[in-house]
This record gives C-alpha cells, sequence and structure tokens, in this order.
C-alpha cells in the first residue's frame, strides 16, 4: 500500500514515520506474526540510498495490531540533490514477511516523506 505523504521535515530534522500494516483482510497483523521487516530509504528522484538505510532490520519497530513508529533522525532526511525545488520526495519501503499459521505472506508498506529544502525558506 502506497501512501499520499506520511511525513514533511525541514531538511536535516528528525520525524516520525508511523502505519498500521493490514494483512489482505484489512487485518492489522500481530507484532508476533512478523518473521522479518527489512526497511530501505531512498530519494525518489535519483533511487539514491539514503544513510546507508538499505534492508534495515525494522522489526522492533512494530508493536500490538501491525502499528509501526520510528524517528528517522537528522541524517535521514537530507536534501540529496540541491537544485531549484522547494522539497524532495524520499520513500521508505518496508518489505515485512509475515507467518499465519502455515503461511509465509509478504506484505510491502511505502511511506513517502515530503523534505523541505531550507534554501527556499525565507
Amino acid at each position: 500500500m502506497s501512501k499520499e505523504i506520511a511525513a514533511t521535515v525541514n531538511e536535516g530534522s528528525s520525524c516520525y514515520l508511523e502505519t498500521q500494516l493490514v494483512d489482505g483482510d484489512d487485518i492489522g497483523v500481530t507484532s508476533t506474526s512478523i518473521a522479518t521487516a527489512l526497511m530501505t530509504l531512498k530519494d525518489k528522484r535519483t533511487g539514491t540510498v539514503i544513510h546507508e538505510q538499505e534492508d534495515t532490520d525494522v522489526k522492533a519497530y512494530f508493536t500490538g495490531a501491525g502499528q509501526f513508529s520510528m524517528l528517522l533522525d537528522p541524517l535521514d532526511n537530507p536534501i540529496v540533490t540541491a537544485d531549484a525545488d522547494p522539497h524532495e520526495l524520499h520513500h521508505a519501503l518496508i518489505t515485512v514477511t509475515v507467518t499465519q499459521g502455515e503461511d509465509t505472506i509478504t506484505l510491502n508498506e511505502e511511506l513517502v516523506i515530503k523534505v523541505l529544502n531550507l534554501q527556499f525558506v525565507s
């Protein structure tokens, strides 16, 4: 599932990424059923991986019925291409492997972060 804008943040600042992971029946996935959860953070335009956040283990950030909350630090929110744009979009793709009984399914959650380029703020 893709989100419109999960967070808006000034470049070089912290922000929380929050979502709820649901299965095909729109039911929150219990944290105990999550086998693996990996996140890759990239700049949308260039595809550049940001702050070495490639296949980062984020399983510990899931609680309860699929609730996800993770603090991105200032190094996770840079301006990658310093050009004439007042903002750029970063994508956090979270790939989760879930065990439900004898079945294993893979769920993908994409969170979009709008990073404000401070050179355009007056």
